[in-house]
């Protein structure tokens, strides 16, 4: 069986994000127009009381951009020096 190593971890985090990216966008355009903010006059205080959550999720998002890129390059690094590429035998 062929094993992809370090870059089946990445292509989901890569998703995951882009789950969340349509799930900010499902719940903030709601809200902001519930909240009557316009998009290019909204400040932070406005963007943080939106109604439905629209905040948390923008929150994870934010912190999907932010924090894998020590991951990102990691898992490339293993990938291409060939360390990434061994199962873990657990309970063996």
């Amino acid at each position: 069986m062929y094993e992809h190593g370090m870059i089946t971890p990445v292509v989901a985090l890569v998703i995951w994000s882009l789950i969340m990216l349509i799930w900010l966008y499902a719940t903030r355009i709601p809200a902001m127009a519930k909240a009557k903010v316009k998009p290019g006059e909204a400040t932070k205080a406005q963007m943080e009381a939106l109604p439905g959550g629209a905040a948390n999720v923008a929150n994870n998002y934010n912190h999907l951009m932010e924090q894998p890129t020590l991951f990102y390059a990691l898992a490339f690094s293993l990938q291409l020096l060939g360390q990434g590429d061994h199962p873990i035998n657990i309970g063996s």
